[in-house]
């Protein structure tokens, strides 16, 4: 037994300094961090300068948040062994932590020196090189790191940050791509690669993207928000507006998430709310443009109760917009170009009145905001002689977000449909959306590019063009941004939107002749252009009508049925007088709304007020309003074969409603003129037909002529009759593209 024990002391030996650096490296991998430091600590005390033990030791003391001490340890470690990399690359971490990037930046390009393979090194470097701002070394680095370590994420996902930031959304997502493939469950790449994905207009791989990211991070904001974004881009708003409060409520002081709540509120209409939620933000950064602008916009109801709202508001309007303008132009505000288009007056033209003074405020003040984050490239002369090229035809551009299913595209669609012998037409997309009509719009141009502002400012630029038109100023959140620019020697909008843009940088304004007053030219900031007619080359719509089901909605089968299928906000409260009126004639008639995208509360806000408008002159409102659901292409095709007469409203008259119901029904149109270009559509369209007899002289003969269409079904009949026989003047119109041509050679001086 004796001898036994004594054989058993002999074999064992004192634990070396490698064998503790062993287990005190499995302590620290499980997380028994106490246990390491001890054992790192007690390889200290035996070997001052054993390496390994005092850069762990120092990694531990960073983790642990005792950066004072780890910074100390590090220092003194990697004097001792300046040849070891990992030292500086640790004390660089800890220095970083304390905010010393210029002697983390020295450490880790020491480290670099000592061993210049060392990928994480490199990627560390390119992470904390500020002095970098063109990202030029920066990048050079990551791609050093990824060529000595393919798939490394780290590198690649900082590549891509630094591909997004510079606006080459194509090569960043390359990059996340990898990233993604080396670390398939790390949720900020996969909500990286979804941000370009979603600036490429791929919606629908963006928002898996960020499904898959909430996935692994459930509470993170910015996925919330951002999936919030592309649900609005879906047209999903109910879904999008949950998700974007819970971002709010998880990042309650990021002024950002709090903006793009604020302007979903208000693209839904829910404008009291956006007002206040735009108010937040501005507490949370006085300088935030985009809330500030939204703070002025959403003062504009998009349904007013009263003409002596509308006065109110205008003036509310005009003193805040004003208010703005000085404080952009002191630089009091921050001079962000993202925030132009953001949210727009919208509603301002719907007001009736003449806009031309506070449209011009306005496009001073985003011109300026525009011009001061431009490119030199982008701020050229107007006027400049065209560029000859090797090609000698005029370089068009079309710039738009609707090339698409729109009432935009339809009208304007074929303008794109130049003389090729004598034009290059390129389409430039800025809207998320595609389907049939988009191919239709590649085909038509010789070129079509589709992307982001950014991109799409510097494809515009390249490309040098002679004319840049923009079919409409005023709807699209992006378009603002780019005509705001001197992008081409002369720019051009037409009337998809039928107000002045105000804007310095819109040369000329493009309308239809039969369309505008003879005073139209005061109304405008641009110089008016009368093209012919109705200077479109209209063509009806291909859709198959289907039957609506009225009786289901209220419609009595012995009902006289008016369409009124303008957008809520196109009915001011001055003219609802003239419906009891017509109702006071024609017992029974029953006047077709189409309720608001935008909610229960302000389609029962409109149905409301001209209730009482009924109430006031003796009418029942259950007897003569039907708000109709919002209907398919077919379901409303169907609704106009099934209404007796179309009613337009007045002050902003019904342009492509109108051609619609006499293109799909022949139905006879009853519309007064108004004052402003935008009130004279269905007037216009009715002259150019030769069948004037429906168009009224003022409110009473309005009333009378819907009357008697409304009591005589055989003078409706022969009104009908005629509409049909005369719409095919409307279609194809041939003289419009030459008219087109003939102006675009003159403006761009090859006439």
């Amino acid at each position: 037994m004796t001898g036994e024990d004594q054989s058993g002391a002999d074999t064992a030996s004192p634990m070396t300094p490698t064998t503790l650096l062993i287990t005190a490296l499995n302590h620290h991998r499980a997380g028994r961090r106490t246990e390491a430091a001890s054992l790192y600590q007690a390889i200290l005390r035996v070997q001052p300068d054993h390496a390994d033990a005092a850069g762990l030791l120092g990694l531990l003391l960073y983790q642990t948040g005792n950066l004072p001490l780890a910074r100390t340890l590090l220092h003194s470690a990697a004097v001792l062994h300046p040849a070891v990399a990992s030292l500086r690359v640790t004390l660089s971490a800890v220095l970083t932590a304390q905010g010393d990037h210029a002697n983390a930046a020295l450490n880790l390009r020491q480290a670099l020196e000592i061993d210049p393979a060392n990928a994480d090194c490199l990627v560390s470097v390119a992470g904390c090189h500020a002095a970098d701002p063109a990202g030029t070394a920066t990048e050079s680095w990551l791609r050093r790191a990824i060529a000595l370590r393919p798939g490394l994420a780290a590198a690649h996902n900082n590549l891509g940050n630094l591909l997004q930031a510079r606006g080459d959304l194509a090569a960043a997502a390359t990059q996340y791509a990898a990233a993604l493939a080396a670390t398939p469950d790390q949720p900020e790449i996969l909500y990286n690669l979804g941000n370009v994905l979603r600036g490429l207009f791929r919606g629908q791989d963006a928002e898996t993207l960020y499904r898959a990211s909430l996935q692994l991070a459930p509470a993170a904001a910015p996925v919330l928000n951002n999936l919030g974004n592309i649900l609005i881009d879906r047209g999903d708003m109910r879904t999008a507006l949950t998700l974007l409060r819970h971002a709010r409520l998880v990042a309650s002081d990021d002024a950002r998430i709090r903006g793009d709540l604020a302007s979903a509120l208000a693209a839904a209409g829910m404008l009291p709310e956006a007002r206040r939620a735009f108010g937040e933000v501005t507490l949370l950064d006085p300088r935030d443009l985009r809330a500030r602008l939204g703070w002025c916009v959403t003062g504009l109801p998009v349904i007013y109760e009263s003409v002596a709202e509308i006065a109110t508001v205008r003036a509310r309007y005009a003193q805040e917009l004003t208010t703005l303008a000085a404080d952009v132009a002191l630089g009091h505000v921050a001079l962000d170009p993202r925030a132009i288009g953001s949210i727009q007056p919208f509603a301002l033209p719907y007001q009736g009145e003449d806009d031309r003074d506070l449209q011009q405020l306005y496009g001073d003040m985003i011109c300026r905001i525009a011009k001061a984050a431009a490119p030199p490239v982008t701020t050229g002369q107007p006027g400049a002689p065209a560029v000859i090229t090797g090609d000698h035809r005029v370089r068009v551009g079309f710039v738009s977000g609707h090339f698409r299913r729109h009432t935009v595209w339809h009208l304007f669609g074929s303008w794109l449909e130049l003389d090729r012998d004598r034009f290059a037409v390129t389409a430039y997309s800025c809207g998320p959306q595609q389907d049939e009509e988009t191919q239709r719009a590649r085909d038509r141009a010789e070129d079509f590019v589709q992307g982001p502002a950014d991109l799409l400012t510097a494809r515009i630029t390249a490309d040098r063009p002679d004319l840049l038109i923009y079919p409409e100023i005023g709807m699209d959140p992006v378009v603002p941004r780019l005509a705001a620019l001197r992008l081409a020697p002369v720019q051009a909008m037409a009337w998809g939107h039928p107000e002045t843009s105000g804007l310095p940088t819109i040369d000329y304004f493009l309308s239809s002749d039969a369309m505008e007053p003879i005073d139209g030219d005061r109304y405008y900031t641009e110089r008016l252009v009368r093209l012919p007619r109705l200077s479109i080359r209209y063509r009806p719509p291909a859709v198959t009508p289907e039957p609506f089901d009225l009786a289901a909605a209220g419609v009595r089968p012995d009902s006289v049925r008016y369409l009124c299928c303008q957008s809520l906000f196109k009915y001011l409260p001055q003219y609802d007088a003239l419906l009891p009126a017509i109702a006071a004639r024609v017992p029974a008639a029953q006047f077709l709304f189409l309720s608001h995208q935008s909610g229960a509360a302000l389609n029962a806000r409109f149905h409301a007020r001209l209730g009482a408008a009924f109430r006031r002159a003796g009418q029942d409102p259950a007897r003569h309003l039907v708000m109709l659901p919002r209907l398919s292409a077919a379901r409303y095709a169907g609704l106009n074969q099934q209404a007796d007469i179309f009613l337009d409203s007045v002050g902003w008259s019904g342009g492509n409603t109108t051609l619609e119901a006499i293109a799909f029904a022949g139905l006879p149109v009853v519309t007064l003129p108004g004052a402003l270009m935008r009130g004279r559509h269905a007037a216009a369209i009715l002259t150019v037909m030769g069948v004037t007899e429906t168009i009224a002289r003022d409110g009473d003969d309005y009333v009378a002529l819907a009357a008697t269409l409304g009591r005589d079904a055989a003078a409706r009949g022969r009104i009908a009759e005629k509409t049909r026989a005369c719409r095919d003047r409307l279609y194809d119109d041939p003289g419009i593209l030459p008219a087109l041509e003939s102006w675009i050679l003159d403006v761009c001086g090859r006439g």
